[in-house]
């Protein structure tokens, strides 16, 4: 009997999802999937579904909500500086970090009239290039991405956002791939930083169902830095600038590798939790 009725699949996914989550997190999560599913805000007390379907419909839902699948997988979208994004598990889900990044790159470029290009290295989502173009539609924008799932999911954020940015399906780490690109004025980056040995520090619905190319890096989870410092030497414009998302643990050996590369200035940006999570990095 526990999806017979909306009171009664509120009372046991209540229950269920206690076991799951701490109390206001699993709260907040049970409120938005009856309001955003079936238009019911808490407390839900109705006794009959207002669809046929929607019977069916929770027993699916809320057995997804049970294994820890991320609440924006279900609802097949979330939320990035005030726009709405199509997410599956083909792409990770943006995080406020990456919000803390962008809001770096706009505030920099903040009265600047230039039509600057800018690459976005690996897009995921496109979150981070199409909120760049919406909020500054003169910047020509470039986004690269190695998984083809998850180039198709930023493409069709693209397309629903209105903007404009060419994507272009390659691997990063192969500098044969870099002839294709052109130079570029700013370059921003959130890749693959999470070494596997540091899986137990993850939560488990991240690593049940985000993709791990996302996350994870097989051999060296510096590989990326390493590789954005050297494609910069030859490919950031002499004024540029490049912003990545960090490892807030291996912020100093990811500031050394620019400055070994020879980078004249590599600044350390903290989050609003105070956490090293950003560098800006000029020639």
């Amino acid at each position: 009997m526990s999806y017979q009725s909306p009171s009664s699949a509120y009372r046991f996914l209540k229950y269920e999802l206690a076991a799951v989550y701490e109390e206001r997190e699993a709260m907040t999560i049970l409120n938005y999937f009856f309001q955003d599913f079936f238009g019911l805000k808490p407390p839900v007390e109705s006794d009959a579904w207002s669809q046929p379907d929607d019977l069916k419909k929770c027993e699916a839902l809320g057995d997804r909500l049970i294994n820890r699948e991320p609440y924006q997988y279900l609802l097949g979208k979330t939320n990035f500086f005030g726009y709405d994004f199509k997410v599956n598990q083909n792409v990770l889900i943006p995080r406020a970090e990456t919000e803390e990044l962008v809001h770096l790159v706009l505030t920099d470029l903040q009265g600047s009239r230039q039509q600057l290009d800018v690459l976005d290295i690996g897009c995921g989502s496109g979150c981070i290039a199409i909120t760049l173009k919406l909020k500054k539609p003169r910047l020509r924008l470039f986004a690269v991405e190695n998984s083809l799932d998850a180039l198709n999911v930023s493409r069709i954020n693209a397309r629903r956002l209105d903007a404009s940015v060419q994507f272009l399906c390659l691997d990063f780490t192969d500098q044969e791939m870099w002839s294709s690109l052109c130079k570029m004025d700013v370059i921003v980056s959130n890749p693959p930083y999470i070494s596997r040995q540091e899986k137990a520090q993850m939560s488990e619905s991240t690593l049940q169902y985000e993709p791990e190319e996302a996350l994870f890096v097989e051999d060296d989870p510096m590989i990326f830095y390493k590789k954005i410092a050297e494609f910069g030497d030859s490919y950031l414009k002499e004024e540029g600038t490049i912003y990545v998302e960090i490892n807030e643990f291996r912020a100093a050996d990811t500031m050394k590798i620019f400055q070994d590369n020879g980078y004249s200035s590599v600044e350390l940006h903290h989050d609003l939790q105070q956490r090293p999570r950003i560098l800006k990095i000029k020639k």
